[in-house]
């Protein structure tokens, strides 16, 4: 939606207003950037509103400046937008007009609120000189996890100061293959993901880490509708205002935040935005070494202290946290910590070169650092896959052995570890141990009941045993949550539709997404063509198979085993791909 025009005068007046806060008092660098941001949009001089032009003109840089190596504008409107968002949730709460920074560049949006009076002038504040940068001294605040302990505290008081304990809640529904959920009462949270505003090594890890870390802990409360990361992640990437993307998506708040190196610490500010007025709530600023586990001990805090300011309006003041079952015990160093971030990018697209990086990083992980159980657990994982998709050429028994023992190890290391306990299910699921699959899938879900890609996997191999009603239910639920999943998650309904005979059903399944280097999509893309007898596509998709699995031929049957689908579906799967045109080598 386009912005209002403005008058001039009018943005100039809210402009004078901020400048003169209690915010900006003492912040003459951040003064002199927002008033040649806003001056430049006004006069309509893009050039001014490049990272260049401000680091030359605000901040005296030298002519030879380069922001893609000097992350000293991006660092300071990381800055300005935080002064921003304190302003207008309290002194500036009733300015007629708000002056914001999105994401993403240095363009300044113009926003009136309807029905705000202006209030009383204020007296134009001067221009401040250019001040010329100085070195970073990596100053840390005192105290380190006392101030982080007061910070909680403060938080607390402040958030339940604000709300009174007042209950708020959401009546979206959420629409799940056509037909609207019911309305959920409960209020609704996303975590934005926080922004790294350098280039720094492990900026950008603890970063990803941070978002991931708030939005496991927050599903942990089951008062709460907790959007899932990679939904959150689509919002903060579709362009536009995440923040009333968010509200139009059903969000009650979100959670926002920046990252950045100064010296040898991360500083931290996360914000608690509402979304019905994009009023801030609260925002502090953490400090914590950036080398070793110190890094990811101060993920940890932060994630605590923003789930407890979430938590206290809602009246779990005396409940004990529970920590993230997606956390474990921290790693001793940031490397580690980013094999499961290469894991991760794996499941999003199922390519073999993503799937290699991943497991070397991990098996380096689990020499360097034995007891990390989340990376035996993403490992197990891997081990499995491998074994699924052909990657390696290991004998099956072997790789299904290392996926087991690293699994068990996991699940040794932190019984309570979610993604430890879903490992072994699924090892377990694979090697045909029905009993000992459920009891495990039954306990990762105990530990973390609204993780969307626990709720996809354990739901789909509880469909392949025989369970379709629980199973597609679970897989639905994991549609819900997450609105962009990825399309592995429809799997499920092609196989379902497939052996209910509803073979332009499962075309159609396929349709709604595709992933080009994923086993499965090839062969039951094969499969299905093969009964409609599609002779064109069969064709186009037998060729596509064999490129990715040479040998598919020989063992499709073996692959379509690992899913313990049942002996009459895997002979119904290998019949549509005979009449696809593949031929048993």
């Amino acid at each position: 939606m386009d912005e209002e025009p403005i008058p001039d005068e009018v943005v100039h007046d809210a402009l004078d207003r901020v400048l003169a806060s209690a915010e900006f008092e003492g912040s003459p660098r951040l003064q002199a950037f927002l008033r040649h941001v806003v001056e430049a949009r006004l006069a309509g001089n893009e050039r001014d509103l490049r990272a260049y032009a401000i680091g030359v003109d605000v901040f005296e840089r030298p002519a030879d400046f380069d922001p893609q190596a000097d992350s000293l504008v991006r660092v300071e409107a990381g800055r300005l937008r935080q002064k921003l968002t304190t302003y207008y949730a309290g002194d500036g709460q009733a300015d007629p007009v708000r002056i914001t920074l999105p994401k993403g560049g240095y363009v300044p949006r113009f926003e009136a609120l309807p029905g705000a009076a202006p209030p009383p002038p204020r007296s134009p504040v001067p221009v401040p000189a250019p001040i010329r940068s100085k070195p970073v001294s990596g100053h840390r605040r005192p105290g380190g996890i006392a101030f982080l302990t007061a910070a909680l505290i403060a938080i607390a008081i402040g958030v339940a100061a604000h709300y009174g304990f007042e209950r708020r809640s959401s009546t979206v529904p959420v629409e799940v293959d056509g037909a609207a959920d019911p309305a959920r009462q409960t209020p609704g949270l996303g975590v934005l993901p926080f922004e790294a505003l350098d280039d720094a090594p492990g900026t950008a890890t603890v970063a990803g880490g941070l978002t991931a870390l708030v939005t496991a802990d927050l599903t942990h409360f089951r008062q709460f509708y907790v959007m899932a990361r990679r939904s959150a992640l689509a919002l903060a990437e579709a362009g536009g205002d995440p923040i009333r993307a968010a509200a139009e998506a059903g969000l009650d708040y979100v959670v926002d935040g920046t990252v950045r190196r100064d010296g040898e610490a991360f500083i931290v500010t996360a914000s608690l935005v509402s979304t019905s007025d994009a009023g801030m709530l609260w925002t502090r600023t953490f400090t914590g070494p950036h080398a070793g586990s110190g890094a990811l001990a101060l993920e940890s805090e932060i994630a605590s202290a923003i789930v407890t300011a979430v938590a206290q309006p809602y009246g779990l003041v005396n409940r004990q946290l529970s920590r993230a079952a997606d956390q474990a015990s921290l790693p001793a160093n940031l490397s580690s910590y980013a094999c499961i971030l290469a894991a991760d990018h794996y499941y999003a697209t199922y390519a073999q070169a993503d799937f290699e990086a991943a497991e070397s990083c991990l098996e380096r992980a689990v020499r360097t650092e034995p007891d990390y159980a989340h990376a035996w657990a993403y490992l197990a994982y891997l081990h499995l896959e491998a074994l699924r998709y052909g990657y390696k050429a290991d004998l099956a028994e072997n790789k299904l052995a290392a996926a087991m023992a690293a699994a068990r190890k996991a699940v040794d290391l932190e019984p309570e570890n979610a993604v430890a306990q879903r490992a072994l299910a699924a090892v377990l699921f694979t090697a045909g141990d029905m009993d000992g699959f459920r009891l495990h899938a039954d306990r990762a879900l105990e530990l973390n009941p609204n993780d969307s890609d626990a709720l996809a996997d354990l739901g789909g191999k509880i469909a392949y045993s025989g369970d379709w009603e629980q199973g597609l239910a679970m897989r639905a639920r994991a549609i819900q949550l997450n609105p962009s999943h990825p399309a592995s998650y429809r799997i499920p309904f092609v196989i379902d539709a497939y052996r209910r005979g509803d073979y332009a059903a499962a075309k159609a399944e396929l349709e709604r997404g595709d992933l080009p280097d994923f086993l499965m999509t090839r062969l039951l893309r094969a499969a299905v063509y093969g009964r409609l007898g599609d002779e064109e596509q069969a064709a186009r998709a037998v060729q596509g198979l064999l490129e990715l699995a040479p040998d598919a031929g020989e063992r499709a049957g073996e692959y379509l085993g690992y899913w313990q689908l049942p002996p009459a579906l895997v002979e119904d799967l290998l019949g549509g791909l005979q009449l696809a045109g593949l031929q048993a080598a």
